[in-house]
């Protein structure tokens, strides 16, 4: 959970958040209407965090419901240059750009987890280089124990992993 946080800097191909930008959205959009801006971060806690209509319509613009799938799009779209906790305070605002993020918001652990990082810069900031000291001392499986991938969302054929 904390390494999501990495995504506060970065970019992401329009093809990995297409199918996210263009769900359903789950309530009307008119409750956004004349300029108005949901108070996220006040009704976190009450109530199920949706998606930022008027965001969904920026990346909308820049990601049509087909073509452009190179297009990149910041996944922190407000400080995409800065390594900060914007990324949580993005998530709290309904406007998160993949999937995976969003989902940080269906379960009670996480939600806290992220309001914490979103309203805690330093906690964020500790508990992300904790994480990074962690997976750098995880060893890599070899030889039988493992394989590198070709393609990291794929099992590497027989063929390519037989000599």
């Amino acid at each position: 959970m904390k390494s999501t946080g990495s995504h506060t800097i970065g970019y992401s191909r329009c093809l990995n958040f297409r199918q996210h930008i263009y769900s359903p959205l789950e309530q009307d959009e008119e409750e956004y209407a004349e300029g108005s801006t949901p108070d996220y971060c006040s009704q976190q806690k009450k109530r199920k965090s949706k998606p930022d209509p008027v965001f969904r319509r920026i990346l909308r613009s820049t990601c049509p419901i087909t073509g452009r799938d190179n297009s990149l799009t910041p996944l922190d779209y407000s400080t995409s240059v800065f390594f900060d906790n914007h990324y949580f305070l993005n998530l709290m605002q309904g406007k998160a750009l993949l999937q995976s993020d969003s989902s940080l918001l269906s379960s009670t652990y996480t939600k806290e987890l992220v309001w914490a990082y979103a309203s805690n810069p330093r906690l964020f900031y500790r508990k992300f280089a904790s994480s990074m000291v962690k997976m750098g001392n995880i060893n890599p499986l070899i030889g039988d124990q493992g394989e590198i991938r070709q393609n990291c969302r794929f099992v590497n054929s027989q063929s390519l992993t037989s000599p």
